[in-house]
């Protein structure tokens, strides 16, 4: 199955993620999906306000998304929401589920894919799985709490982290739900309808975020377990009692283990400065990174960066370090033509496959729209540069191996990668 790569905002976000709550539930940021499908009294309408999950839903070979649709009276006085799949290459409608609810019912919280099961959370700490080859509903559970995000433990169970900062340990199979004692410590971001991202791709400042809290926590944890002994040692050094070697002897001990424990973060932190190197504190010419996003299987980045010194044009890069030295591979100004036109700054989507990188840059005049831009991954050649169809707020971009999909406030436009000609539209 195609490898896709997804879209990223510049912000930070644990693990997985926040839905952007439905504030649209008047109309507002609605647009008709496909020329509108009207049935009887009731319109059906594409909700696109971050990523969709990506999955080969029909077997094809493909990639096809699922995102959220609206269902409501041409009045707009019943308004019922759903999750409907659609065919990534030619966007035909796959399946739709029972309905989440209505919009007095809370219906938006999490929306993430793992092990073939999409699982919805609402506002009223209601917690859905569904089948992904057919949408239909495989259980549903009350976690007692709002989702806060989710991420992976195993093949499949989906550790929850829920509003009043406790976690809970859900099985895919039947949605059972179980307590978790601590924060896990290993746990896998999983594919969610998010702006910031999803399938285990990192902003790098991200990853180190959490990287380096992790080694924190990991050094909590050994205080508190050794937390007895310690005050045990310590009572004994301070024991007017005890004899003088005694008390030397609990001493060295506490110095010991102090000593141990900086050592073990002292070594921790190195490993994360190998692993996670801040690109943003490298010094190339002409070119300042404000991200980056890590290459796994090439272990090359993708940086995200502005002109500097001078006006700050948008750009893009790749960049290979090597034992802590940068070299850059390729870096490209966005803009195709008059830079100086389109607003400054690195920019905030971008998206890649295992060849290309495709990114978006927008004018400074809102009455032209902003482009799309499609590179080679190896060399930095622009394949095609596009103008989109609506001038609307940019939510993400994804990409499988033969489509980008753009998503716009309420608008979700499929390019061929090829060409870059719009191949279908849901709105």
């Amino acid at each position: 199955m195609p490898v896709a790569a997804q879209a990223h905002r510049i912000s930070w976000m644990i693990a997985v993620f926040s839905i952007i709550p439905m504030i649209v539930i008047a109309g507002v940021g609605f647009a008709v999906m496909k020329a509108a499908k009207v049935a009887g009294s009731s319109i059906t309408r594409y909700e696109a306000s971050g990523s969709p999950l990506l999955s080969d839903i029909n077997g094809d070979g493909h990639v096809d998304i699922v995102g959220r649709t609206s269902v409501y009276d041409n009045d707009g006085s019943f308004l019922r929401y759903y999750l409907t799949a659609y065919d990534g290459l030619g966007g035909e409608e796959l399946w739709k589920s029972a309905s989440i609810g209505t919009s007095e019912e809370l219906p938006f919280g999490k929306l993430a894919l793992h092990a073939g099961v999409i699982v919805s959370s609402n506002g009223r700490g209601i917690l859905t799985g569904y089948a992904i080859e057919s949408g239909a509903t495989l259980w549903q559970v009350s976690m007692g709490e709002k989702l806060l995000s989710l991420c992976a433990m195993a093949p499949k169970s989906l550790a929850l982290n829920l509003n009043d900062k406790t976690w809970k340990l859900v099985a895919l199979a039947d949605g059972t739900l179980s307590a978790m004692t601590n924060r896990p410590g290993n746990c896998e971001e999983v594919a969610s309808y998010e702006k910031y991202g999803q399938l285990g791709i990192h902003l790098e400042s991200v990853e180190r975020g959490k990287a380096k809290r992790e080694i924190f926590t990991s050094e909590a944890r050994e205080r508190e377990a050794t937390a007895e002994s310690h005050r045990k040692l310590q009572a004994v050094a301070q024991d007017k009692e005890a004899s003088r070697f005694e008390r030397k002897a609990a001493s060295d001990a506490l110095a010991a283990a102090g000593d141990q424990r900086r050592e073990k973060t002292a070594q921790l932190t190195k490993q994360l400065e190998l692993d996670f190197l801040d690109v943003r504190s490298l010094k190339l010419p002409g070119i300042r990174i404000v991200d980056s996003i890590k290459l796994q299987e090439t272990g090359l980045y993708v940086a995200l960066a502005h002109k500097a010194p001078g006006t700050r044009i948008p750009m893009l890069a790749i960049l290979d370090i090597k034992a802590g030295v940068p070299e850059v591979r390729w870096s490209s100004e966005l803009p195709l033509e008059d830079p100086l036109t389109y607003k400054e700054g690195a920019p905030e989507l971008v998206a890649f496959n295992q060849t290309l990188v495709s990114s978006s840059y927008s004018p400074r005049d809102s009455s032209r729209l902003s482009r799309l831009a499609l590179f080679q991954r190896s060399d930095g050649k622009r394949v095609w540069d596009v103008a989109l169809s609506e001038n609307l707020s940019l939510e993400s971009i994804d990409m499988s191996e033969q489509r980008i999909y753009v998503s716009q406030n309420g608008r979700l436009e499929a390019y061929d990668i090829a060409s870059g000609d719009i191949v279908f539209t849901l709105k």
